[in-house]
């Protein structure tokens, strides 16, 4: 019986041990899943910045040289704010 005892204590020991350290066999699987998540967010983020940067360049050059005015840009140029600042807050929301 007491060796019985014995077996029980050393099984739950191990058990509880093996949760206590952290897993060996995942070789830094969560710093990898963290790089890969920063890279993403930071292409979110430029992806962004080149939507509204070519909106407004776009919006700009029709103003500037084709005689339209921003009423009539106004849509293209909404649509423009809303495509560039999704990507950047889909980047801010995953970090």
């Amino acid at each position: 019986m007491k060796r019985l005892e014995q077996v029980k204590a050393a099984v739950l020991a191990a058990a509880f041990g093996s949760l206590a350290t952290p897993a060996r066999a995942g070789g830094g699987g969560f710093a990898r899943i963290q790089t890969v998540f920063d890279n993403v967010n930071t292409s979110l983020i430029a992806a962004g910045v080149v939507i509204m940067t070519t909106v407004i360049l776009w919006v700009g050059w029709k103003v500037a040289f084709s005689g339209a005015t921003f009423q009539d840009m106004s849509k293209p140029l909404i649509g423009g704010i809303i495509l560039g600042t999704a990507p950047v807050l889909a980047g801010f929301l995953m970090s």
